[in-house]
């Protein structure tokens, strides 16, 4: 049997072409054309050997005829490993250019990268679609020797990462997500007693040198980073907010009601999250016919596809990080550190380490206009105040 894989630039050919048809990059509709599964089409798009003829049907579904321009003329010239099985496929991924290539600057030249920010918010998107561009651009293969994505999510453990971590001195790309999983320390970005040797691991990525460029994907921003970052630029930390005005393509594509200053209120409601905003267009669309002005009518947030999310962060707080919680849920504005002070049975040293840590993870909002202000984006709040004194 004859197998065939894709190049880089043929998979920008094919990329284009789907585009235009409209169609995923597992279209139920291409599979029945090109006569395949969704499983032989995931490996087309990663570049893995796949059988000849089915190959040619994949390229004429889209109608590009000339196959051979598509296919890899040379394997042996700078062939990428990929061990991707763990990545997620990102059927619709919309905005976040710049974040793109802010992505790809830093990984030519960085040894840590950590991309953190509340659930929901893209992040694991982010990457997966980053990976996806890099590898098509022909980039990824000049730049590494092979490309591992793993997660924490369901294994763990060090074990499990042997393979890749004893090849930090190749040049490859590697990356690690739900790093969350390992979190429950004392503070913020803590690991748990038991995963002290992930924290361990993650200094000597930082400090160590080494070829490869590994990212990390959290929910919180790990607590190592305090040592590690700073004026070292071979590492880099950003937290990854919202979609803003990006948010705009997202509720066109869910067909809401063309309403522009309904849907900036919208946006700003839910700070962009695209979880968020996928959950309430559904509501919208089922509930208010798909108008968003009468969603906001009703004067109530939407937080139920987010409370798990939320739980997770907020089991691991201290009493007196829920007490500031239950605070600022109860005023509901932006207050000044001074005022929190007054509130709050704390020394000013452990209120602002208790302000920091919440703002790590992902569920305090620091505003700086003419002072330094606390709040509570919509969400918590909700989240917060919807909760019994012993439910949190």
């Amino acid at each position: 049997m004859v197998t065939i894989r894709a190049s880089e630039q043929g998979l920008l050919q094919i990329d284009r072409a789907r585009r235009r048809k409209g169609w995923l990059k597992q279209s139920e509709i291409w599979c029945r054309m090109a006569q395949t599964s969704r499983a032989t089409l995931k490996r087309f798009w990663r570049c893995e050997a796949i059988e000849q003829g089915t190959f040619i049907a994949i390229c004429q579904a889209v109608g590009l005829s000339d196959w051979e321009a598509i296919c890899e003329s040379d394997q042996g010239a700078n062939e990428l490993h990929l061990c991707l099985s763990a990545m997620p496929d990102v059927p619709i991924f919309l905005g976040r250019t710049a974040d793109l290539v802010q992505l790809t600057e830093w990984a030519k030249r960085c040894r840590l990268i950590v991309l953190w920010g509340m659930g929901g918010i893209g992040k694991t998107s982010l990457v997966a679609e980053w990976v996806e561009s890099f590898m098509r651009s022909g980039a990824a293969a000049q730049e590494f020797e092979a490309i591992f994505w793993r997660s924490l999510q369901y294994n763990p453990s060090l074990e499990a990462l042997s393979e890749i971590l004893t090849s930090l001195q190749h040049r490859n790309l590697i990356i690690l997500d739900n790093w969350e999983v390992l979190l429950g320390g004392t503070s913020a970005g803590q690991v748990k007693p038991e995963c002290a040797e992930f924290s361990q691991m993650l200094q000597q990525i930082g400090t160590s040198r080494h070829k490869s460029c590994v990212v990390i994907i959290s929910r919180e921003k790990p607590a190592e980073l305090a040592l590690l970052e700073g004026m070292n630029p071979l590492i880099q930390s950003y937290k990854l907010k919202g979609l803003g005005e990006d948010a705009i393509a997202l509720l066109q594509h869910r067909g809401l009601q063309e309403e522009q200053s309904a849907w900036q209120a919208l946006i700003q409601l839910y700070r962009g999250n695209p979880l968020a905003l996928n959950m309430v267009a559904s509501l919208i669309q089922e509930m208010c016919q798909g108008s968003t002005t009468a969603f906001l009518k009703m004067n109530t947030i939407v937080v139920h596809q987010l409370n798990n999310v939320l739980a997770e962060r907020i089991q691991c707080l201290s009493k007196i990080e829920l007490d500031v919680l239950r605070t600022l849920a109860q005023v509901g504005e932006p207050v000044s550190r001074e005022w929190l002070q007054d509130k709050i049975e704390a020394s000013r040293s452990q209120l602002l380490e208790i302000l920091l840590s919440l703002e790590r993870r992902c569920l305090l909002e620091i505003l700086s206009e003419d002072t330094v202000l606390f709040a509570l984006a919509p969400i918590v709040q909700k989240y917060i105040t919807q909760q019994t004194p012993h439910s949190i």
